[in-house]
């Protein structure tokens, strides 16, 4: 049996309160779904520059060690050197 006609006439202002309501939350979640799928798009690209700069920072190392290497051993050819100069 269907509500009487007054009593839809007393509770229409709620049941359109609630479904204003709803449609709100349904648009704040709409956009927090959206701002989250964009974080998550940049905090890729971030990892993948952190991911960039450490295997640039490791070869940069690399780099380093040999160049120290070849610094080492021109020292000691120079000191050689000084050595057979300056020798008996």
């Amino acid at each position: 049996m269907l509500p009487d006609w007054e009593t839809i006439c007393s509770i229409w202002p709620l049941l359109l309160s609630i479904a204003i309501l709803w449609a709100r939350l349904e648009v704040a979640l709409t956009r927090a779904r959206d701002q989250s799928k964009l974080n998550e798009r940049e905090i890729g690209k971030l990892e993948r520059k952190v991911e960039e700069q450490a295997a640039s920072v490791q070869h940069r190392a690399v780099q380093l060690g040999r160049i120290e290497e070849s610094l080492l051993g021109i020292t000691r050819t120079l000191e050689r050197l000084d050595r057979r100069m300056t020798g008996p």
